[in-house]
């Protein structure tokens, strides 16, 4: 008998983050108890890629950083 390794107790390799270390990934937070509505439309892929890297550079969500500027509209134009 050896003492090769068998599938049952061999752990699966752990999958690398495409974000940085310094970025904490927390759970989603969408148990408020307010019903979610899907929001879609089309952007060009260059605005969606900025979009995408400021959201992760400042570790936020895209829906959060959608969110924030909403806001800062609001608050700019008097709303």
């Amino acid at each position: 008998m050896t003492d090769k390794p068998t599938r049952a107790n061999v752990p699966p390799p752990k999958k690398k983050s495409f974000l940085p270390e310094h970025v904490a990934v927390g759970a989603a937070d969408n148990m408020n108890g307010e019903r979610l509505a899907p929001m879609t439309f089309n952007m060009p892929r260059s605005w969606h890629l900025e979009f995408k890297m400021e959201a992760a550079v400042r570790g936020i969500s895209m829906k959060e950083l959608l969110q924030d500027s909403y806001a800062a509209y609001k608050r700019e134009h008097g709303k």
